[in-house]
């Protein structure tokens, strides 16, 4: 009388499903991306090497340059750790690439996003004690206290992560 619906179950959870759903790594688009990546960094490297080579220069001297400079490595390290957790390009099993902990953890979010924040906060504290009070802050306390004591929170969440295998990577 009535037609029967039937339901099959959905197949289950396999590498090739994963890469079906998945757009496959070094694809065209990620090669454009890298491309437009390194095109953008060229201006900023040169930025970098101008603000170091004029270094003593009252002008960059009142900014901080170690603190630019620095901020800028941060943010480099974080770029390029983004590609490879993201998984642009093939990580090779036992390769430099495929330690998990190392990209995710450490290289993205405690040398680059962590670092990177940090030293811009040091950087906004630097020029206000410029501004407002008319005295610079001394290298030594920079790299020292501060520098520690703004990481420790990120360094103690990637202890945890890497010892714990908080990073799965699905090969």
């Amino acid at each position: 009388m009535y037609p029967m619906i039937t339901t099959t179950a959905p197949p289950p959870f396999t590498k090739d499903a994963y890469w079906r759903n998945c757009e496959r790594p070094g694809r065209f688009q990620d090669w454009t991306l890298l491309g437009i990546a390194l095109l953008a960094a060229i201006p900023f490297v040169c930025g970098n090497l101008v603000i170091f080579w004029y270094r003593k220069r009252k002008y960059f001297r009142a900014q901080g340059v170690d603190l630019v400079l620095a901020s800028s490595t941060a943010g480099l390290i974080w770029l390029i750790s983004a590609f490879v957790v993201n998984q642009h390009f093939k990580r090779q099993k036992g390769s430099f690439f495929s330690i998990c902990p190392l990209w995710s953890f450490w290289l993205q979010f405690t040398l680059g996003f962590c670092f990177w924040l940090s030293l811009l906060a040091l950087r906004l504290h630097h020029l206000y004690l410029l501004s407002a009070r008319e005295k610079q802050m001394e290298a030594l306390q920079i790299w020292l206290f501060y520098i520690p004591l703004l990481l420790t929170p990120s360094i103690i969440f990637s202890l945890f992560a890497t010892v714990y295998d908080a990073s799965k990577y699905i090969e």
